[in-house]
């Protein structure tokens, strides 16, 4: 026999939970787990509830004496009622503080009183778990027994629609079989501890789970770029406050630090609203560890009861956690699908105006997509936008030549920026520095999270090389006309091909610079998605977000996107061409695409070109110009004829081959012109001979 003997807690029950450890024990059948044939099994609970005379009873001991010892305790314990002076004070007063706000009855606060004490006192827990594992209608007996209510009555206060578990504060696991304290859960592991421990507001008594929102560091008028939202959204937020209308929800998604958050609470101070936050993850000792989807479920029942009568909003963020967390590999269902009723009673009937934010919505079910009243996309700023943002957080921080950099930088989220310049704050405040940081030191912080969230990082130089011109570039085709042309009509559709380093990126941005455009360079690591359907959502919304800024799009490597369809293996590689023949097609503004490899493009892409431009390897007189200009500009002396005689021999130069020898000088000094040619024919060397390219 397995024996637990008396540890160093204390032994003494109160009357409620010595009444209900005993009905358990003795109407419910627990009593074969301590009244063991060969003896008592756990002293301390032996003693804790009058048996202690059997305890090391080992030689005179009777299972069938022990347990009319138990029945006799039983009636005793029964003889008087319990009362209401019988809990602790202060789990009176915030079960009912708790009740008054979320309309809860009698019957349901004891029914509370009861799973808050079975979770804090571990006698109380064992004799309930010693039942084994029980099902629904099994629990609702038990419940019936212990506390001595009617299984009817008990059944209407337990049911899915009833005011307890409406009010999200415990939660029942309708799925089959479990122990006791698994198959009823509170609302939260340190609810339990909080309404024993002290008096308090009730939004204090839930922090794990609702919170009240932070108050928001920006203004509408920093959401323009959605103007055409907000100006639908307010108004109709709005009328569903003053009004009470149920059925409220807004679902708002866009990639993590466009601004979402702070969105909601913008909104909350716009209307004059509360705006309570459902909990994603609690403190627990050192960590913070995030909440499962079941228990966020219950915190939001909480949270309408909590906001109700007031003016308010409610924040559900992070909603992949229950519409998308299923396995689609496996088929597994999320955890929305399995509560799929409730959701979409949740989605109908909620008395208080629910904002669900979420990173990703390509895996939501579009059955729960099509309930939501509303559903906004929270783009990345434009330049003018994130150049005012700039401005505003980090004026004091960098230079102006530094905004100019960062603002260029299209997936630069404002709560990076705003994050980071808190941060460099913080360190001056530190360090007393009064004197604004290098770019080195705010760019190294920012492409930190920007490498992190796998994006490209930013450099001091990400437009053109320090030598450049168009007559030192080898195309077909006058590149200083086409520039005069796109200013009269800047709507074209221009494919720029050939060897790698031949200028083609560097064109898109001095074209850019010459027709006073933002430029927007997309590289295909950026468009490029796991998830399906993503390629295209990505395309899509790389034209939309140029056209609406005015942009030049320029996306390099279009190769990766415009593959002969008929060598395509894969579904998604043929609708990834569709997408992006689609977009440039319906294109109204200037779009770019290089590529070094022309001849695997879909045929159908090339018609779609109103230009292609060959970007060629230098010719001599072009190297030769070239060279003397780098010299120039890195004092290196006079190029003399003998060393343009030798360049003239290397056929395959291009203009990249000159910007990369100037930054191995920053490291690797060359001392004249011979040495620059000297590198020059190394990189020469590392190529292999040049084919002839373009349409055959």
């Amino acid at each position: 026999m397995r024996r637990f003997p008396v540890s160093k807690v204390s032994c003494e029950l109160s009357k409620p939970v010595l009444l209900w450890i005993l009905r358990a024990l003795v109407h419910l059948g627990a009593h074969k787990e301590i009244c063991t044939k060969h003896g008592i099994s756990h002293d301390e609970m032996a003693i804790a509830i009058g048996l202690e005379k059997w305890v090391d009873r080992d030689d005179d001991y009777s299972q069938a004496a022990a347990i009319a010892d138990l029945k006799k305790l039983l009636k005793q314990t029964s003889n008087s009622a319990i009362n209401e002076t019988d809990f602790p004070a202060i789990l009176n007063a915030n079960v009912q503080k708790l009740a008054s706000i979320t309309g809860l009855g009698n019957v349901d606060c004891l029914v509370l009183k009861f799973v808050i004490w079975s979770k804090s006192e571990p006698l109380l827990e064992s004799a309930l778990d010693w039942l084994g594992d029980i099902t629904s209608l099994r629990l609702i007996h038990a419940l019936s027994i212990v506390l001595d209510i009617s299984i009817e009555e008990l059944r209407s206060t337990i049911q899915p629609d009833a005011a307890l578990i409406r009010s999200g504060l415990i939660r029942i696991d309708r799925h089959g079989i479990d122990n006791f304290s698994r198959k009823l859960r509170l609302i939260s592991d340190r609810f339990a501890d909080a309404m024993l421990s002290f008096d308090s507001d009730p939004i204090d008594l839930l922090k794990d789970c609702v919170e009240r929102s932070a108050p928001p560091t920006l203004s509408i008028n920093h959401y323009t770029h959605i103007e055409k939202h907000t100006q639908l959204l307010l108004p109709y937020l709005k009328h569903s406050v003053q009004h009470a209308r149920k059925g409220v929800n807004i679902l708002i998604h866009g990639k993590p630090g466009t601004g979402k958050t702070e969105l909601t609470r913008v909104l909350g101070q716009t209307l004059n609203c509360h705006v309570f936050d459902v909990s994603s993850q609690r403190a627990n000792d050192a960590d913070v560890v995030p909440i499962d989807a079941n228990e966020r479920l219950a915190a939001l029942r909480m949270a309408q009861s909590l906001a109700a009568h007031q003016r308010a909003l409610i924040v559900f963020d992070e909603v992949e956690d229950v519409f998308n967390d299923g396995g689609m590999l496996f088929g597994t269902k999320s955890t929305a699908q399995t509560h799929k009723g409730w959701i979409n009673r949740a989605l109908e009937e909620n008395p208080i105006p629910t904002l669900w934010l979420s990173n990703a919505i390509e895996g939501m079910d579009p059955a729960f997509i099509r309930r939501f009243d509303m559903v906004i996309e929270v783009p990345m700023l434009n330049l003018v936008q994130r150049t005012d943002l700039l401005n505003e957080k980090c004026g004091d921080l960098l230079n102006p030549a530094q905004l100019k950099t960062l603002a260029k930088v299209d997936y630069l989220a404002p709560a990076i920026v705003a994050k980071t310049a808190s941060v460099i704050r913080c360190i001056q405040e530190e360090n007393q520095e009064t004197n604004p940081p290098s770019a080195n030191t705010f760019n190294f912080l920012v492409n930190n999270t920007l490498r992190a969230q796998g994006h490209r990082p930013i450099h001091a130089n990400t437009t053109l090389p320090e030598v450049y011109a168009t007559e030192s570039v080898n195309a077909n085709h006058d590149l200083e006309k086409l520039a005069s042309g796109l200013a009269n009509q800047p709507s074209a559709r221009i494919c720029l091909y050939g060897p790698p380093g031949t200028g083609k990126t560097a064109y898109g941005h001095w074209l850019a610079q010459q027709l006073g455009m933002p430029l927007h360079l997309k590289k295909a690591s950026d468009l490029m998605s796991m998830w399906v359907g993503g390629n295209e959502k990505n395309i899509a919304q790389a034209f939309q977000a140029a056209e609406a800024e005015g942009a030049l799009l320029l996306i390099d490597e279009v190769d990766s996107f415009l593959r002969e369809r008929e060598n395509g293996t894969r579904s998604w590689e043929q609708t990834m061409v569709n997408e992006m023949l689609v977009q440039m097609e319906n294109f109204q503004g200037l779009f770019m695409a290089s590529t070094n490899l022309m001849h695997g493009l879909d045929s159908a892409s090339l018609r779609r070109f109103d230009l292609k431009i060959q970007f060629n390897y230098l010719k001599p007189q072009q190297a030769i110009a070239l060279l003397e200009k780098y010299c120039l500009q890195l004092h290196l002396g006079v190029c003399h004829t003998s060393q343009s005689k030798r360049l003239e021999k290397l056929t395959s130069l291009t203009p990249g081959d000159f910007a990369l020898i100037a930054r191995q000088h920053r490291f690797h000094p060359l001392l004249s012109a011979e040495d620059f040619v000297i590198a020059l024919k190394a990189e020469s060397a590392l190529k292999k001979q040049p084919n002839s390219i373009g349409f055959v």
